[in-house]
């Protein structure tokens, strides 16, 4: 696993809070907002 800066994983961590509904995340949008290759297409 790579090392993260502090700054991205906050980054990440808002995003997920954005877009979750129902109690869960949605990963998909997540990824495309911030421009993240999902492991299936890589």
């Amino acid at each position: 696993m790579s090392k993260q800066e502090p700054a991205d994983q906050v980054k990440f961590l808002v995003s997920c809070i954005g877009h979750t509904s129902n109690g869960r995340p949605d990963f998909q949008a997540v990824a495309e907002e911030l421009s993240i290759v999902s492991k299936a297409a890589a």
